[in-house]
């Protein structure tokens, strides 16, 4: 009698575990089709800024459900993190099937271990890599048009001088401050990238100002914003307040001067 109660109370244990693996799977399952969908809505909807002025003729920002693509970004990389954890979660509960399996499959001991070992390192260079990256920065300095050129790439600290192109005397945009090429140096070059200002519709008037070392006050004063509002991201107050991130960037610019 108790053997048949032990042989029920393990054929329970198993009937329950199976059904923990189903609903697993089956969340896993949606979640992998929500971060790929939203790496389509990122790729092909919510298109970056050069895409933008293509089809729209103009820099805008786009959002889905209240969100830009830099958002649906962040929440992309929690969803994968969730997808991680899951995936973690689904080989622990079918731990003793692998092992039985990787047995069979590996039957030598140092092989497997040396496998063991080698997807390990591998999956922590792929995880923690892209922390350690350390990205290139390039800026394309335009003289007239998008096919005459000159790129300088920036790494630490020096300026490689990619392709060179003749300036045409009848250019009709500019160069840094009306100069010609042969005028233009790498400390003046430099000097323009720093002044790049880089915001985000995502980000607020406080953070905004907290990165450029200006007051957020005046910041709100000059884009016509209410001063108690400087906590709202831009992406709102750009419905509110009909101003384009341009304006954000000049102002900014403006005010560092």
């Amino acid at each position: 009698m108790a053997k048949k109660n032990k042989t029920t109370t393990i054929f329970s244990w198993c009937k329950d575990k199976a059904q923990v693996n189903l609903v697993i799977d089956a969340i896993m399952m949606l979640v992998l089709m929500a971060v790929a969908g939203m790496g389509i809505l990122i790729k092909f909807v919510l298109v970056p800024g050069f895409k933008r002025n293509e089809i729209y003729g103009q820099d805008m920002e786009l959002y889905f459900w209240g969100y830009t693509r830099h958002q649906w970004g962040t929440v992309h990389l929690i969803l994968s993190f969730i997808l991680l954890s899951l995936l973690i979660l689904h080989i622990a509960l079918h731990w003793k099937m692998i092992v039985c399996i990787f047995r069979k499959l590996i039957p030598r001991k140092t092989v497997r271990q040396a496998t063991i070992i080698s997807i390990g390192l591998l999956s922590l260079v792929l995880f923690l890599s892209p922390l350690l990256v350390r990205p290139e920065v390039v800026m394309a300095v335009v003289r007239n048009n998008h096919r005459n050129m000159k790129v300088f790439l920036v790494e630490t600290g020096v300026f490689n001088v990619q392709e060179k192109v003749q300036e045409p005397e009848n250019s009709l945009v500019k160069p840094l401050d009306g100069k010609k090429n042969s005028e233009i140096n790498e400390s003046e070059i430099e000097h323009d990238i720093n002044r790049e200002i880089i915001v985000y519709g995502s980000m607020t008037l406080d953070e905004v100002a907290k990165k450029y070392k200006i007051s957020p006050t005046k910041l709100a004063q000059t884009l016509d914003i209410a001063k108690n509002k400087t906590t709202y991201r831009l992406g709102r107050l750009k419905k509110e307040y009909d101003f384009t991130m341009g304006d954000v960037r000049k102002a900014v610019r403006e005010l560092m001067d």
